[in-house]
């Protein structure tokens, strides 16, 4: 027990909060290990080595060679019976048991102690105690079964007698113990009694054999979960609120389970119970079979409670099993193959809401606790799935060494569980687990055992038709209730009402928009509340309620699509451009999530759930962009632009002095802007983008042919210069909405699409202007003789002109974005192709005004300003005067949620509440950029430095101290906090664990005898309790460590 607690080396800080450390740590650890077990064989080889010499030098010995040798001469000379100590004497075994159990009664609560004790004294003076009791309440031998010639010796009885009684009294204190132990179920930050579970199972399993000890903790485990149960399910009453407030605490009983089944699976890991039951085995007889029972006895109430609803329509009470005779779906299917129509979207106008009436024989509120019970019985099935994964390799990594883990070609034995890419920002969905391959080990062994399949789905095979049923006539009541509503606000105000959606799903992979029409909100919030029963039921009993989910998707979203069709049609005649606005962003909203439900609920048979529909939603939102852009292209070329007054090239008259560009040119920079906050604040933000470019692109090449067949008079030419000098200042404002990259603005490539047409239209514009509006002599004298060299003789002003032009044409091909260096040459130097070539302050200006003018967040363009030009992005913000950063973050406004659609209230909560510290979001995004270690000291040294703060690295100063606490550093404290903790806490784990055993005496064995029972002579030394002193010792060393932390 003792020696339990000093082991070289301890892996239990690596693996914190299921993080795996990196290859460098464990590459260390294992060295460390590798190093301990040469040093023990070692050791043991000097060990061998010196009781070998010690037996050659006994007399009559011969010269052996090995360690067998040296065995086999000890026994045959009989060495150590000569010099063996005297048999025990029965009475000193028993004063000493006597003295232990008047300990026990003078000093209450000490038996953790005195059983540390008597294994000390045990181990110390080679004394053999009758460790093993017999069984709880038991006895070895028995009246009857004790033969009439059996000869009992009295002493012996005694004894064990004693060591029974002892035995007992630590037993039920240690159980005592664990009972007490609190159950977290969100575990804190530093937990100090976690290792107690497990030094109290190692006392009682050196006292019984571990069947008792295990028989002792399922009692004990189990006690504590059938109490859990009576507290939140209380006896099933009626009506049906209860059934939801059951549920409710039905889930808070699965995530206590879920803290239980982790306490236990580290008791389960250390491999104590393995030869009795095995981890999955115990996890299914202490608490899944119970659990199960529970949720037998709340689907038996929902289901008796459904056959007394009235169901109107529905003449007998005995629901058809078959998945064709179910529901109104069923009915508008049957109509298809009678005939009586020819199609299923011929039905879609024309269902009354009378027949989805009919339809209803299950109430909603039983709908959503069937839900909710759904959810908890899942998120309870795949942690323990991925407990089970913990401990899971591959057969052919078995036997490899234990040095060759960390090499690049072998095969890392633990099965880690990977995370979803975090620029997928999407609702979490339940991982399923029904499939065949969930529960697969025919591939993968496990130190666990075999994983058993938890079979809950069959507990609702009794409501299968019921929900199938359900599922359909919620839809459908919804979808026809919030259509109908649209329609109407539609009708009154020409528009549709819109909902935003959640932020931490805006853009991503699926490319979702920022807000959508509120009907499409409704019908998708009951999508997602409904979808993890159609997630369980790829196969199996939940099948059908797929099939039914399926179908209400279909048939209800055909219908909404024949109302965004209408919509665009009325566009712009009856109804306004945000109309369109709308409907393309509810259309690619729509096919967004579909795909989603595809991907989240797999593609049986080898084919798409939704492919007819994501292939209709996405054809539509390409029409409504198609119609969109051309609509801009027509407003821009036939309305924008046509100005006959400004226009007027040949006329003499110069147009406002020369000092203004055409009017045209103004409303088209007014329209482009006004297109983009419509677009960013509607549409998805890629899709956004794209018809942008689109009309820009539409737009200069409108320009550019226009103007390049212009003939201004000399009093337009003002004009003309002005006008093309506008549009290339305005299209250079507008690539940074356009652009996704730095590259997309200096280097431009043609694998950049329309970015790339945009700058040669700019090319374009830059060379008439040039050849239009600068003076002949000027240009004959840079380009007489020819475009590639210039006249030497040219005066100094009309020669930099010259090596200017002549370097524009000697530039390389496929590079045309330098046309932005002689329109804003202060912002992009000239042949400046990277954003390391240019000055900081502009390109800290780019990548800053870049990021600003993203419709999404740009994580990879974040992480270029923090670290571009050596940190000075951060550094210019956090050397601002503290005064500056407080008012600012004091402006911040915590909200609960984003009160958007598809929220996660929790990770919602989490990104909104205020921010108390604004050095800390930096140096975290700075602390995980591996690649550069030293991010933090360089952003941190230019804010000691203008602050004056170099005095708290004295010596004799303690920050922590400080009052108040510099914000830079307690930023620093807040990121250093994971890593005090995962030191501190198995020093606190390893100080308070023994805290109450040090605090109590321990029995003094010295004083009860001077000699051992066998005649020899006691060297042990009783080491004295440290009491109250040794508490307040912890208690000022803990208070320290708080202080300087």
């Amino acid at each position: 027990m003792e020696g339990a607690g000093h082991l070289g080396f301890d892996l239990t800080p690596l693996l914190q909060d299921g993080n795996l450390p990196t290859v460098e740590t464990l590459s260390q650890a294992v060295s460390k290990l590798d190093a301990q077990i040469e040093a023990n064989a070692k050791g043991i080889d000097v060990a061998v080595a010196e009781i070998m010499r010690m037996i050659n030098e006994l007399p009559n010995s011969k010269a052996c060679e090995s360690a067998e040798q040296s065995v086999e001469f000890l026994n045959a000379s009989n060495l150590l019976d000569k010099s063996s100590c005297f048999d025990s004497d029965s009475s000193h075994i028993q004063f000493l048991l006597k003295h232990v159990q008047k300990h026990l009664d003078n000093h209450p609560n000490s038996e953790e102690r005195v059983l540390d004790s008597l294994m000390q004294f045990s181990s110390g003076e080679g004394l053999i105690l009758p460790v093993f009791s017999t069984a709880p309440g038991h006895h070895t031998l028995t009246d009857s079964l004790a033969s009439l010639n059996t000869v009992v010796d009295a002493t012996e009885v005694a004894i064990q007698q004693q060591w029974d009684e002892i035995c007992e009294r630590l037993r039920k204190c240690f159980l005592e113990k664990l009972s007490k132990l609190p159950l977290l179920v969100h575990s804190p930050a530093v937990r100090i009694d976690g290792c107690n579970r497990l030094r109290y199972l190692h006392s009682l399993l050196s006292l019984y054999p571990v069947e008792y000890v295990w028989r002792d903790y399922k009692a004990s485990r189990s006690k504590l979960f059938d109490k859990c149960i009576r507290d939140l399910i209380p006896s099933m009453g009626s009506g049906s609120t209860e059934v939801d407030t059951v549920a409710n605490n039905y889930a808070l009983l699965c995530d206590i389970l879920i803290a239980i089944i982790d306490e236990d699976f580290l008791v389960f890991c250390t491999g104590i119970f393995r030869d009795v039951v095995s981890t999955f085995d115990a996890m299914n007889e202490l608490y899944l079979d119970r659990v199960s029972e529970e949720l037998i006895s709340i689907i038996e109430y929902i289901h008796d409670a459904t056959l007394q609803i009235p169901s109107p329509g529905i003449s007998s009470p005995d629901f058809p099993k078959s998945k064709s005779e179910q529901g109104i779906l069923a009915s508008i299917k049957g109509s298809i193959k009678g005939g009586s129509v020819k199609s299923l979207d011929a039905l879609l106008l024309s269902k009354s809401q009378e027949e989805v009436n009919g339809c209803a024989s299950f109430s909603s509120v039983f709908l959503h606790s069937v839900v909710k019970l759904v959810i908890a019985s899942v998120k309870v099935e795949q942690h323990v799935l991925e407990l089970h994964n913990v401990g899971t390799w591959k057969p052919s990594v078995y036997n490899k060494d234990l040095k060759s883990v960390l090499k690049a070609t072998s095969v890392v034995p633990l099965c880690v569980q990977t995370s979803i890419d975090a620029f997928i920002v999407h609702q979490p969905t339940i991982v399923d687990s029904s499939g065949p391959g969930a529960y697969s080990d025919d591939a993968d062994r496990s130190i666990h055992g075999q994983l058993s399949r938890w079979e809950w789905r069959l507990i609702f095979k009794k409501l299968v038709s019921d929900i199938a049923r359900s599922v359909e006539t919620t839809l459908l009541e919804v979808a026809t209730a919030t259509l109908d509503a649209e329609l109407d606000a539609y009708s009154a105000q020409s528009t549709l009402p819109m909902t935003p959606i959640c932020l931490q799903l805006y853009g991503g992979a699926l490319d979702i928009p920022p807000q959508v029409a509120t009907s499409v909100a409704v019908i998708f919030t009951q999508l997602e509340h409904l979808l993890p029963l159609v997630h369980v039921g790829s196969t199996g009993v939940f099948y059908t309620v797929r099939t039914a989910f399926v179908d209400a998707v279909v048939l209800n979203l055909k219908k909404y699509l024949a109302r965004l069709q209408q919509v665009c049609r009325d566009v712009p005649e009856r109804s306004p451009l945000t109309c369109l606005y709308q409907a393309l962003a509810s259309s690619a909203f729509v096919s967004a999530q579909l795909r989603h439900y595809e991907h989240v609920l797999g593609k049986p048979e080898h084919r798409c759930i939704f492919e007819g529909l994501v292939r209709q939603f996405s054809e539509q939102t390409d029409c409504a962009q198609q119609q969109l852009i051309e609509y801009h292209k027509t407003v821009i070329t036939t309305g924008i632009l046509h100005d006959a007054e400004a226009h007027d090239w040949a006329n003499t008259k110069a147009f406002y002095e020369g000092e203004q560009c055409s009017f045209s040119v103004q409303m088209w920079n007014l329209h482009m802007q006004r297109l983009q906050h419509s677009l960013w604040t509607t549409c998805p933000p890629q899709l956004s983008r794209d018809v942008f470019l689109s009309v820009l692109h539409h737009s200069l090449d409108h320009f550019a042919h226009r103007y390049a067949r212009v003939k201004p008079s000399c009093k337009r030419t003002a004009q003309f210069r002005c006008d093309l000098t506008a549009v290339l200042l305005y299209t250079s404002e507008f690539l940074f909405y356009g652009s996704q990259s730095v590259e997309q603005l200096l280097e431009v490539a043609p694998s950049h699409g329309l970015v790339y047409g945009v700058h040669n239209l700019c090319c374009s514009l830059l060379s008439a202007l040039v050849i239009v509006t600068s003076p002949l002599h000027d240009l004959y004298r840079a380009f007489k003789r020819g475009f590639a060299r210039v006249e030497p003789g040219a005066e100094a002003g009309h020669a930099s002109m010259s090596r200017q032009s002549t370097r524009l044409e000697e530039a390389p091909d496929g590079r045309p974005g330098h046309w932005t260096s002689w329109i804003r040459g202060g912002l992009f130097p000239m042949h400046c192709s990277r954003i390391s070539q240019m000055q900081t302050t502009n390109a800290v200006y780019c990548l800053v005004k870049l990021l600003d003018c993203q419709p999404e967040p740009n994580w990879s363009l974040v992480i270029q300003v923090l670290l571009a030009k050596l940190y000075t992005f951060p550094i210019m913000i956090l050397t601002l005067p503290s005064e500056q950063l407080l008012s600012q973050e004091n402006k911040t406004v915590a909200v609960a949620t984003c009160s958007g659609i598809l929220c996660d209230a929790a990770v919602c909560q989490r990104l909104h509440t205020e921010c108390d510290n604004l050095y800390l979001p930096f140096m975290r995004v700075l602390m995980h950029c591996e690649h550069v270690p030293d991010a933090i000291a360089k952003v941190a040294e230019p804010v000691i430095d203008r602050n004056n703060l170099w005095i708290i690295f004295d010596a004799d100063i303690i920050p922590a101290r400080l009052d108040p606490t510099p914000p830079f550093l307690q930023a620093i404290y807040t990121l250093m906090e994971p890593f005090f903790l995962s030191v501190i806490e198995p020093g606190f784990c390893a100080v308070f664990g023994k805290t109450t055993a040090a605090d109590t005496a321990a029995p003094d064995f010295s004083a009860a005898f001077l000699e051992l029972p066998c005649g020899c002579p006691s060297n042990f030394k009783t080491v004295k309790g440290r009491g109250a002193q040794f508490s307040s010792f912890t208690l000022h060393c803990v208070s320290a460590v708080i202080g300087v932390w």
